[in-house]
């Protein structure tokens, strides 16, 4: 397997018009989604899959994790193609919404947002966060313990069984859609 250094320049160009086909189901460009559940709930298991799908398609991802809890192993473990993902690791709140906005408006195909505690989050921020991903044609994932963007498409994950052979192969998340105009959802 050769590996090619690419410019972001290049990397950004390779952006797909269809929608961003995810386990979670066609997630339309132009969207903000919020992804919502309890802690270790499965919300940033659903995320990497997101984030996964997008990168073996050959686009670029971000990532904007304030809690620093992505483990690179795990995320290459789960389909993420590491050199196709941006890491961003702001120490505020309000860091990560500046840098969200900076990310969509560089042309960012998809932008995912960890902040579990965002409610002190002004409505207006994701107002001018769901403008500019419909501006960019970009998908924007704010993942949540709790639903605070007002976003036109939500999803719930709630934790499911965990699945047992000789090890932990992990926990089954159950997704419950809500508010589904951005979302298409198609059968397993």
């Amino acid at each position: 397997m050769s590996t090619q250094l690419l410019t972001a320049a290049k990397l950004l160009l390779r952006r797909s018009k269809t929608p961003l086909r995810t386990r979670l189901g066609a997630l339309e460009r132009g969207s903000l989604i919020e992804l919502t559940g309890a802690k270790s709930g499965g919300r940033f298991a659903v995320a990497l899959a997101v984030l996964a799908a997008a990168t073996a398609a050959g686009e670029a991802a971000a990532l904007i994790d304030p809690g620093d809890c992505l483990d690179p192993r795990v995320a290459r473990d789960a389909g993420v193609a590491l050199e196709r993902l941006l890491w961003a690791r702001p120490r505020r709140l309000k860091e990560a919404l500046a840098c969200a906005e900076l990310l969509l408006g560089a042309g960012f195909p998809l932008v995912v947002l960890d902040v579990p505690d965002a409610a002190g989050a002004p409505s207006s921020a994701w107002l001018r966060l769901a403008r500019l991903a419909e501006k960019t044609s970009a998908v924007l994932l704010v993942v949540t313990t709790a639903p605070v963007t007002g976003a036109k498409a939500l999803v719930r994950a709630e934790e499911g069984r965990g699945r047992w052979t000789n090890t932990f192969d992990g926990i089954a998340v159950r997704l419950h859609h809500d508010r589904l105009p951005h979302l298409r959802l198609e059968n397993p």
